[in-house]
């Protein structure tokens, strides 16, 4: 049950609990009693813009009675001031590359003054600057004309922009030597110095910081010897920081501290460059923001601090937009749940927009989440900027309110009854204030009924009679400190699996086959037992199940069943007589084999044919001897005593090698055939090839001239007639 969600009986003579839900039925029936949460307004001034006598929020206290676990609404309103007074100091970093920013500033400081009168005709500017540490090695020289400086204040706040023009023309720019600036540095003193600065006691306080750089924080100043913290207090006389060379840069938290205290809007302008690191530094700091100046109008900048929306011309009034965010301060907010309607509260960026004149009604909802160490406390309810605040006075309901009947009849007239219940005399103790202290010995109920190291009575579960207590249903023990089902539960839900009693967390077993801290334990070995032995002589029984000794080397096998028995397997033979060659082969030799487990039981024998090898419980084996022959062994598994019985034959079988070895000389004999034909046959073609080429080559010579071979005879002879007459052949005619 939701203790924040129950109501109390108060009747008399009340046997059941007296605290139940609100919503349980049939219980109770005439006199419940209910606290609920009430709220009424104890300040209510009204709206004023008079100086000195603002009033922006209303109303302005509450009280509120709160229980535990309900939750209650309360309304409040703002509405800005008329020409509320707007305080705004410019922090301007002034190292050289700064030169342009200034410039910047300085010519349109009117155009600046202009944009904040828009918003109110009461403003006054500020001016201070910073640059950097002036020791090393933060700034390279300590001693030139060009020195360097965390922080100088210049212009007190004051409405004239024509000073405020005049000095941050004439302010002189500086250089140092590293890139972060001092720029924590200069913003602690603007916020710690108020007088020094002038910031008026009613006015919105803003900060506007203007740089190029990234910034040191606590911790930097090591670097030049500087180890003693800043402590959030101004040390800043005649417009100088005093303590830049003895206190480091501040911490962020002490950054934050100042700036809630006093109510100030931090504004980060700066060079695009370096607009993350000032961005993520605006995550640590409320009601602050960052903005680049990369526009070539710094009033622009005070339009993002208002939210200025305006497309009209310089000097036509403009309609501002302002940005407030509410803030919460308690010593008990994590104790709470608090929202706002609107919500310019809960997450980052939440924030409201209010027209200049228009008035905004808040509605807040708050809730107590868990008791709290005092029974009244205050809440306060701010919005960022003004030192303005809504205060909520805390009560809280921690009792019921009854009415009470002193020396009441049904206390035995030793105490008052309220609520249904008594409330003893000292001395007196007990749900009727009938038991004695001085007759029983005991100083009081509660002290005997509190278990020791615990501060509740009989540990919650019961009440106290008489220094006894009496346990409700579902516990036991001397202070109802234990849960009958408090014990391990099994699968089943049962708790001591079933068999024993749950007594404070500790089981007592009922059967003398139960044992364990859980009763879970089966004590009789009687599921493990396998032909009478228990797990198979291979492990012991505990709790009912067998736990198994490793597979020994020796065997192949490494499957076995729940009582540790070795089972066979269909691939372990190849690797069982690998296992086992080495022993074979040492009794095939008879030399001394120590290398054999004491569980191979070995015979040797002559040939394996003298044994029945068509018996299928013998498993052969083959190995090769130290002669380059084989043999053959055979192994069966005793499972009788987990044991191997082997057999080695001692002949060995050499033929096989015997052709092994002659095929391997034959082959040898015709591969060197084959590579000698082969190496004949290319020698033979290599010598043609070359014989050709030559002649090829001489053949080319001899066809370039012609010549005569002086042996050559032609194949034909001429021979003439020396009688043959050309003539006679006409004359026989």
């Amino acid at each position: 049950m939701d203790p924040n969600n129950c109501v109390w009986c108060a009747e008399d003579n009340w046997k059941d609990y007296r605290c139940k839900s609100v919503d349980t039925k049939d219980w109770c029936p005439t006199h419940r009693i209910n606290p609920t949460s009430s709220i009424n307004v104890t300040e209510d001034k009204s709206f004023s813009s008079d100086l000195g006598k603002t009033v922006q929020i209303r109303p302005q206290q509450y009280n509120v009675d709160l229980r535990i676990g309900q939750q209650i609404n309360f309304n409040f309103s703002y509405d800005a001031a008329k020409n509320y007074p707007v305080d705004i100091y410019f922090l301007i970093d002034v190292s050289n590359s700064m030169y342009e920013i200034k410039k910047r500033v300085a010519d349109q400081s009117k155009r600046i003054f202009l944009t904040l009168s828009n918003l109110t005709n009461n403003v006054y500017l500020g001016l201070g600057t910073f640059v950097e540490k002036n020791v090393l090695p933060f700034t390279s020289e300590i001693t030139s004309n060009d020195t360097a400086y965390s922080f100088k204040h210049h212009v007190k706040l004051t409405e004239s922009y024509d000073e405020f023009k005049t000095v941050v023309s004439k302010t002189p720019l500086r250089k140092n030597y590293d890139e972060p600036e001092s720029a924590l540095d200069a913003l602690a003193q603007v916020m710690a110095c108020k007088e020094e600065i002038g910031w008026r006691t009613q006015s919105r306080k803003i900060v506007v910081l203007l740089t190029d750089a990234s910034f040191h924080v606590a911790g930097d100043g090591k670097a030049g010897g500087i180890i003693k913290p800043y402590d959030g207090k101004c040390y800043t006389k005649n417009g100088v920081y005093l303590n830049e060379a003895k206190m480091d840069y501040p911490s962020v938290g002490i950054i934050n501290k100042l700036a809630r205290d006093e109510q100030i809007i931090v504004v980060f302008a700066v060079e695009s460059k370096v607009q993350n690191h000032y961005t993520k530094l605006t995550h640590a700091l409320r009601h602050s923001f960052c903005t680049t100046y990369d526009s070539s109008d710094m009033d622009e900048i005070l339009k993002n601090i208002y939210e200025v929306y305006t497309q009209l011309p310089l000097n036509t009034p403009v309609e501002i937009t302002q940005k407030i965010k509410l803030e919460v301060k308690s010593e008990y907010m994590k104790k709470m749940d608090i929202t706002f309607e609107p919500d310019c509260y809960t997450s980052e960026g939440n924030e409201c927009n209010v027209k200049k004149g228009e008035q905004i009604n808040f509605t807040g909802t708050i809730k107590l989440l868990d008791q709290v160490p005092a029974s009244n406390f205050t809440l306060d309810v701010l919005i960022g900027g003004i030192k303005e605040k809504l205060t909520l006075n805390m009560n809280v309901i921690n009792k019921c309110n009854c009415p009470t009947v002193k020396n009441s009849t049904d206390c035995s007239s030793f105490g008052n009854r309220r609520c249904g219940i008594c409330e003893c005399y000292p001395g007196r103790y007990g749900g009727e204030c009938e038991c004695t202290a001085t007759t029983s010995g005991r100083r009081s109920d509660n002290a005997t009924c509190i278990a020791p190291g615990d501060t509740t009575t009989c540990s919650g579960h019961g009440f106290c009679h008489c220094g006894t207590c009496n346990c409700r249903d579902g516990y036991n023990g001397q202070f109802c400190e234990c849960n009958v089902n408090s014990c391990k539960m099994d699968a089943s839900g049962a708790a001591c699996s079933g068999h024993g009693l749950c007594a404070c967390g500790v089981c007592t077993c009922t059967s003398s086959e139960w044992i364990g801290p859980d009763c879970s334990c089966y004590k009789p070995n009687t599921p493990c037992l396998v032909d009478g032995k228990v797990c198979n002589n291979r492990g012991t029984c505990e709790c009912g199940s067998c736990k198994c000794q490793a597979v020994e080397v020796w065997d192949a096998r490494w499957y076995q069943d729940k009582r540790c028995s070795v089972m066979p397997c269909a691939d372990c033979h190849n690797r069982q007589c690998d296992l086992l060659k080495s022993c074979a082969r040492c009794h095939h030799t008879g030399g001394e084999c120590t290398q054999c487990h004491h569980k191979i039981r070995i015979n040797v024998t002559q040939t394996l044919n003298d044994y029945n090898l068509n018996n299928t419980n013998w498993n052969i084996c083959y190995f090769d001897t130290k002669n380059i022959c084989y043999s053959r062994f055979m192994y069966r598994y005793d499972n009788s005593d987990y044991s191997i019985e082997m057999v080695v034959q001692t002949d060995s079988d050499c033929a096989q090698s015997y052709y092994m070895f002659g095929g391997i000389f034959l082959l040898t004999l015709i591969l060197i055939g084959i590579v000698t034909l082969v190496a004949w046959k290319l020698l033979v073609d290599a010598r043609d090839r070359q014989e050709y080429t030559r002649f090829k080559k001489q053949q080319e010579e001899d066809m370039s001239e012609t010549c005569v071979n002086p042996r050559f005879r032609p194949p034909t002879m001429t021979f003439n007639n020396p009688a043959f007459k050309r003539g006679s052949l006409f004359r026989n005619n």
